[in-house]
């Protein structure tokens, strides 16, 4: 029996050896570029956000509305927001599975394991009696928060640029890091201006 496994193993690489190796290349090279192709009709590459909707579906943090569209002039909503930045975190949904304790996230919700994990870590407390409000638009403060959060809350020091964030504002240290790391720029900030998904 040991032979004959050994026979084949030996019959395999001889035959696997005969292969030419420009073949295994283009093989590979097709498999790269159906992975790169933009399935969005919505999404151009003269679209400002191009690059960042291909970068965010080829890594699995972020799908479009349908197979064709991604909507980059939707909203997105606080459960979408939170969905992608755990995906980006690497988070394993599975370990999230049934933790939410906030009364407005379903368990079977495709954002429910990373509101637990956003609650958990810190990212976010909820917008208050329990409640997270997963589909109400993510505002540009609550974007730059959770960001902040998740980036351990670093505390910054520094005029903060934007005219319209007061220093007592709950958004004030994550708008300046998020200036800082060159996320937002301009003179104001307009935190409570809803996100789109671009």
């Amino acid at each position: 029996m040991k032979k004959r496994i050994l026979s084949l193993l030996l019959v395999f690489a001889m035959v696997f050896s005969l292969i030419p190796s420009t073949a295994l290349a283009v093989a590979d090279t097709q498999g790269a570029s159906a992975e790169q192709a933009n399935p969005f009709a919505d999404v151009k590459e003269t679209d400002w956000f191009y690059d960042a909707v291909q970068y965010a579906r080829v890594n699995g943090f972020f799908s479009g509305t349908s197979k064709t569209t991604f909507e980059p002039n939707g909203t997105m909503t606080r459960g979408m927001f939170v969905t992608v930045l755990g995906r980006m975190a690497g988070v394993d949904a599975d370990r999230y599975q049934g933790e939410s304790s906030l009364s407005d996230v379903p368990a079977d919700a495709y954002y429910a394991p990373y509101v637990a994990w956003a609650v958990k870590h810190g990212v976010t407390a909820g917008t208050g009696g329990g409640k997270f409000s997963p589909d109400a638009p993510c505002t540009r403060a609550q974007m730059a928060t959770f960001l902040w959060r998740a980036n351990g809350s670093p505390e910054m020091s520094g005029t903060n640029p934007f005219s319209d964030v007061a220093p007592g504002s709950f958004c004030y240290q994550a708008a300046l890091w998020a200036a800082k790391k060159g996320l937002v720029s301009g003179s104001t900030f307009n935190g409570n201006a809803p996100c789109t998904r671009a």
